[in-house]
């Protein structure tokens, strides 16, 4: 029943926040948490109601997948959360897998959503942060000759070297270096 004491048929939606709440990426992930619950206590009322479970991560992608079956074991069919690339990835297969929504505000790594029907990235993606920071290398700092270093063990700091070199291809008079 509503403010209007009308009753509604609609059942509540249920959504599972995944975040670390305890490992690598907890700073970033208890802000998101904050906006969750600032959220909560702002939509009371609403019709269809929406319940939120928690889930942490712990940061890692094997706590990602622990948690995902959780989550598929409790019938809940949206997902949103994470900051990690690698975890995200790993959700957005699991997602698409099993005809789940997963939104992501943070994670940036533009193979994460690339060719998902049920998989959608809310902040800039790893080909757009990295044109920006040619533009800005290359406009700002009027640098012509860049080094590039890449963690190979990340698919974010990937991902970000190659939008960022890729924008640079081309431009006159630049040469980067790996």
């Amino acid at each position: 029943t509503n403010e209007a004491g009308i009753q509604s048929p609609i059942r509540p939606v249920k959504v599972a926040f995944l975040y670390s709440k305890t490992g690598s990426h907890s700073f970033i992930e208890k802000e998101m948490r904050r906006g969750a619950d600032l959220f909560i206590s702002q939509s009371q009322g609403a019709l269809p109601k929406i319940e939120i479970d928690f889930y942490d991560n712990q940061g890692t992608v094997t706590g990602t997948l622990a948690q995902l079956k959780k989550i598929k074991e409790k019938e809940i069919s949206y997902i949103v959360g994470l900051s990690g690339s690698e975890e995200a990835l790993t959700a957005a297969q699991f997602a698409e897998e099993n005809d789940m929504i997963f939104l992501t505000p943070l994670a940036t790594f533009s193979r994460i959503s690339l060719g998902k029907k049920n998989t959608f990235q809310l902040s800039a993606n790893d080909v757009l942060q990295g044109a920006a920071l040619a533009r800005f290398t290359h406009i700002d700092l009027k640098r012509t000759r860049v080094l590039v270093l890449i963690n190979t063990r990340s698919i974010y700091s990937e991902g970000l070297a190659e939008g960022y070199q890729n924008a640079l291809k081309g431009v006159q008079g630049v040469s980067i270096e790996k």
